[in-house]
């Protein structure tokens, strides 16, 4: 019977622990990328959208509003300035806390192939998480899903110079909070506690 109760104790116990170190989603945000027109981002400094922040490396990333989804776009390059090779553009939560990548709607300019190519890149302290590429055609927008797992950077690289152009919109980032190291040292004195007192 003592056995029996000890073990739901502990089944118990461990059962609130899971629920307090659980990863929690919080603040989705959709980078719209508003109703703005910046011929190069790379010129125009860092970008801020809500909870999060953008800075691009390279000429060839902008924001244009003539094919956003609705509003503005980003787009690999426009009014015939290309993008290059390793051009890059940069994502990060402004209060330095982790993120998701759920979704983002793409598209490009036509249908004909030669558009450029990008790959989204999820970070965690450096350390690659996960990536997804967009390598095709598709003259309307499609919404398709991100990745998982928590991340401190998403970074998008054009891959291909294809002289057309890929537009990026309704990116969504989702603000994930982690248990705090406090948290978990309670637990473990109440688990020596509990094992303590019990076995």
């Amino acid at each position: 019977m003592q056995f029996i109760r000890s073990q739901k104790i502990v089944s118990k116990f461990l059962t609130c622990a899971a629920l307090i170190f659980t990863v929690t989603s919080v603040n989705a945000t959709i980078i719209t990328f508003g109703d703005n027109n910046v011929d190069r981002l790379d010129l125009a400094g860092v970008q801020s959208e809500n909870d999060f922040s953008y800075s691009a490396f390279g000429d060839g990333w902008e924001l244009q509003d003539v094919f956003g989804n609705p509003g503005a776009s980003l787009t690999t390059f426009f009014n015939r300035q290309g993008g290059d090779v390793g051009d890059e553009i940069t994502f990060f939560n402004n209060n330095g806390d982790l993120f998701s990548f759920g979704s983002v709607d793409w598209r490009t300019i036509n249908d004909s192939g030669t558009n450029d190519f990008v790959i989204f890149q999820g970070f965690l302290g450096g350390a690659l998480v996960d990536s997804l590429v967009l390598d095709g055609a598709n003259e309307n927008f499609t919404n398709i899903a991100g990745f998982g797992g928590a991340l401190d950077q998403l970074t998008l690289t054009i891959t291909r110079d294809g002289r057309n152009a890929l537009l990026i919109d309704n990116l969504n980032l989702t603000t994930v909070k982690v248990p705090e190291s406090s948290m978990a040292m309670l637990f473990l004195i109440g688990l020596v506690t509990l094992l303590r007192r019990k076995f």
